[in-house]
C-alpha cells in the first residue's frame, strides 16, 4: 500500500487571511480546498507543515534598512547591488553593512531575486504567525482520526537571511563573517535533512501552500536540485497555491519547469 506524505508550505494568517499583512490573493480559498483535501482524502499517512517564523529585525524588514538620509524604507522596496554601491540604501545598524553587501552580492551571483523589503509578517508569537483556522481544524481532524502527530518545521528564524524555501536559506549566514578569510571557504550546505529524509520514505508527496511564486516554488526547486528524492513521487496541488501580487510570471516560470521535468501537478478535485 502506498505511503502518502502531504507537505503544506506556510499556511499562516499573514498569508492566508485578507486581513493578513502579506495576504496572497485567493489564499483563503486555497486553504479551504486544501483543508477539504485533508478531511476527505482518506489516504494521507503523514503531514508536514512549514512555518515562516520571524522577528521585526530581519534583513527583509524595514527595521533593517534606511535610505541615505536615514529615513525608513517603504514596504516592497527592492534593494540591488547598485543601490548599496551608490549609497542609496544602508543598514540601520552600521555593524551589519558588510554582511548586507555580501548577502546582496551573493543573491545577484546566484541569480536569485533582488532583496525585497516585505511588510512585517509572521512575527513570532503574533496572530500573523499562526496557522489559519481552516488548516488548523483539518489537521486536528487528521491527528485525532489517525492518532498521529503532525510535523512542524520552522523557517526564517535567522535575522540575517531570507528563507523562502523550506529546504535551505537563500544565503547561508556565517556567524564568523567578520573574519574575511572565512567568507570564501566552502561550507557544507545547510539543508532541512529531517524533512528530506521523511519525504524520501514516502511513495507519493503531495505539496500545497503559499505562495506559489516564492516559498512553494523555491521549496520544490530545491527538492529538484538536491536530486535526493525521486521526482516521480511529487504531486503539486495547483488549486491550493497562488502567487503573491505581481508574482504571476514567477509562478508561470516555475510551472513550466515542472512540465519540462514531467513533475505531476493537478487539482485536489482530481484526486477526491
Amino acid at each position: 500500500m502506498n505511503y502518502n506524505h502531504l507537505l503544506i508550505i506556510d499556511p499562516q494568517y499573514d498569508f492566508c487571511d485578507p486581513e493578513g499583512s502579506l495576504y496572497v490573493p485567493n489564499a483563503e480559498e486555497d486553504m479551504k480546498r486544501l483543508s477539504r483535501f485533508i478531511r476527505e482524502y482518506g489516504h494521507i499517512d503523514e503531514i508536514s507543515i512549514t512555518m515562516d517564523t520571524h522577528q521585526y529585525y530581519q534583513i527583509f524588514h524595514k527595521l533593517f534598512w534606511v535610505d541615505k538620509n536615514g529615513n525608513e524604507l517603504p514596504d516592497f522596496t527592492e534593494i540591488s547591488v547598485e543601490d548599496l554601491l551608490d549609497g542609496r540604501y544602508k543598514t540601520s545598524n552600521p555593524d551589519h553593512l558588510e554582511w548586507a553587501k555580501y548577502y546582496i552580492n551573493k543573491l545577484d551571483q546566484d541569480g536569485k531575486y533582488n532583496l525585497t523589503v516585505w511588510p512585517y509578517h509572521c512575527i513570532t508569537g503574533t496572530l500573523g504567525a499562526s496557522i489559519c483556522e481552516d488548516i488548523n481544524e483539518a489537521i486536528k481532524s487528521f491527528a485525532t482520526s489517525k492518532v498521529e502527530k503532525v510535523n512542524y518545521y520552522f523557517k526564517g528564524i535567522n535575522s540575517y537571511t531570507e528563507h523562502y524555501s523550506a529546504m535551505k536559506p537563500e544565503v547561508e549566514y556565517h556567524s564568523d563573517f567578520n573574519d574575511k578569510s572565512l567568507c570564501n571557504v566552502k561550507r557544507p550546505e545547510q539543508r532541512n535533512t529531517d524533512l528530506l529524509k521523511s519525504m524520501s520514505q514516502a511513495d507519493n508527496i503531495y505539496i500545497g501552500g503559499e505562495a506559489l511564486s516564492h516559498c512553494v516554488a523555491n521549496t520544490i526547486n530545491d527538492i529538484i536540485d538536491f536530486d535526493v528524492i525521486d521526482l516521480s513521487k511529487l504531486i503539486v496541488l495547483t488549486d491550493t497555491s497562488s502567487p503573491v501580487n505581481g508574482g504571476e510570471m514567477l509562478s508561470q516560470i516555475f510551472m513550466d519547469r515542472l512540465d519540462i521535468l514531467g513533475i505531476k501537478h493537478c487539482k485536489t478535485t482530481d484526486i477526491i
